[in-house]
């Protein structure tokens, strides 16, 4: 300020010299005519004209003259216009985005707007330097934000990042544990805070089979077992058995298999014995012992067993819950009623050397199959009525099978009757409402009245001699002859049997 101040002086002094200068001059501005000199006048210096003028007198006196050298004026520089003022400012610019901050000299600093956001991205403003002055523009800068997602394992992590122009992450393998399946869990990218995704472990439920009453019943397990919930092992009369299925594998379905191992025949004590008529062997009239499994002796004092007597193991007379029994071979006979109403009794296993099943042997016992031996020849009457057996085979052997055999075995569901049976008698199955499908031997020559009455489910009879059967109501004195196509037919065979019961089927020769 103090400079633009004597500048200013300067100029209005020029201006005041340039002026007079103009003034002065002799050959500018208006002439004017000179007046005669008064003697008496007084000169510049004080003296009356009739003195000496001096210089001046010489000069107006003669024009001529030289006059007096002026002098030399000091050359004054040209004038600059005053520089326009600066304005100090910082223009912060983003996309847009534009925004002004002032600021003075000597300021190293200014109040920075925020960053404009932009989705995916960090910004920053460049950096600026204000010690220059002047108007200063400065632009964001972005960076791509890295996100993050961290795969945990029981083991180890790994951590994967993504950006806003990322849809997915690959997730990593995922470490395998042994007796498990093992997946990620679900997740989704924030693109903000970092994503944590944990490994789902499942345990793997392997399968092993135990067959058990003609079926393979289930169980599962896994690597977190040590043991498996086995069911029984089937019963098998005088055997303990126990399931083979060797160490557990976690791999494939298993299948176990169950081992018997045989017990030791029961105590001679247990009975009660008596001598045969031939005196060349034993016979068991009684069971005094304890045990739910029996297995009855080949030998008593040397001599075969060869028949278990009337009632011997029957309810009726004993206080025992008989289970199974393996009747050892010798044994031709079981008398009348021997296990009559064993409730508890499931399993029998008969000797190939029985010819005979008394009357109501078995009879509301709780057997559930039999496996009649080939020997046998005679089945008496009820011999397993009420009984539970669910399937049975009559051996073509037995010659003899006695009313009401079967009668009310209302979970058998298939018969076969083998060839060596001529006779169906009465009742020989009525009531059994379970039984679908028999089979009728080529043996077979009568079937009596009511022998298959009220088996309400029968849906399959097969004759396996389908020539000449008649149907007769009144004594054998009229008959009604049967088609092949009637018999052959075994949902009209089986209609046929229901139908039967006032009436007999018979076959002829012709």
């Amino acid at each position: 300020m103090k400079k633009l101040r004597l500048f200013v002086v300067l100029l209005l002094l020029s201006v005041c010299v340039a002026a007079v200068a103009a003034g002065c001059g002799s050959s500018s501005g208006t002439l004017i005519e000179k007046l005669p000199i008064d003697s008496n006048m007084p000169t510049q210096n004080g003296a009356n004209g009739s003195g000496n003028s001096g210089s001046d007198s010489g000069t107006d006196n003669n024009p001529s003259a030289p006059t007096e050298p002026t002098e030399p004026q000091p050359e004054i520089p040209p004038v600059a216009p005053p520089p326009e003022a600066v304005e100090n400012i910082v223009i912060f610019v983003a996309e847009n985005f534009e925004f002004a901050v002032p600021y003075s000299l000597g300021d190293t600093s200014v109040k920075e707007p925020a960053v404009p956001a932009k989705h995916g991205y960090s910004g920053k403003w460049r950096t600026y330097d204000l010690s220059a002055g002047g108007k200063i523009t400065v632009t964001a800068e972005y960076s791509l934000i890295e996100y993050t997602v961290k795969f945990n394992t029981d083991e180890a992590s790994v951590v994967k990042t993504y950006t806003v122009f990322d849809s997915e992450v690959t997730a990593p393998e995922i470490a395998q544990k042994k007796g498990y399946t093992a997946v990620w869990e679900d997740f989704e990218l924030t693109y903000g805070a970092p994503v944590t995704v944990n490994a789902v472990y499942s345990l793997i439920y392997y399968k092993i089979y135990f067959p058990v009453g003609g079926e393979n019943v289930l169980r599962t397990y896994t690597v977190e077992n040590t043991a498996i919930d086995e069911p029984a092992v089937p019963h098998k009369t005088g055997y303990t058995g126990e399931w083979r299925y060797g160490e557990l594998t976690f791999g494939a379905d298993m299948f176990a298999q169950a081992e018997y191992s045989a017990l030791p025949a029961t105590a001679d004590e247990n009975f009660e014995w008596k001598l045969n008529e031939n005196g060349d062997g034993y016979i068991i009239t009684d069971y005094v012992g304890k045990d739910s499994e029996v297995v009855v002796p080949p030998l008593h004092n040397g001599l075969p067993v060869t028949e278990i007597a009337k009632s011997s193991f029957s309810n009726d007379f004993t206080e025992n819950e008989l289970h199974g029994i393996i009747i050892s071979e010798n044994v031709q006979k079981i008398g009348n009623s021997a296990f009559f109403n064993c409730t508890k009794l499931i399993s029998v296993e008969l000797p190939s050397t029985l010819r005979e099943i008394g009357t109501a042997a078995f009879s509301y016992s709780g057997v559930t199959e039999i496996n009649l031996p080939q020997n046998l020849t005679a089945i008496g009457s009820k011999a397993f009525s009420f009984s539970a057996l669910t399937s049975v085979n009559i051996p073509d052997s037995v010659e003899d099978l006695g009313e009401f055999a079967f009668k009310n075995c209302i979970s058998l569901k298939s018969v076969i009757v083998g060839n060596g049976l001529e006779i169906i008698k009465e009742e020989t199955f009525i009531n059994c409402t379970g039984l679908k499908t028999i089979v009728i031997g080529k043996g077979v020559k009568e079937i009596r009245k009511a022998a298959f009455d009220n088996c309400t489910s029968l849906e399959s009879a097969v004759f396996l001699d389908i020539f000449y059967w008649n149907l007769t109501a009144d004594g054998w004195q009229t008959s009604t002859p049967l088609s092949i196509e009637q018999i052959k037919n075994t949902a009209s065979a089986a209609h046929i049997l229901l139908g039967a019961t006032n009436t007999v089927l018979f076959k002829t020769d012709n």
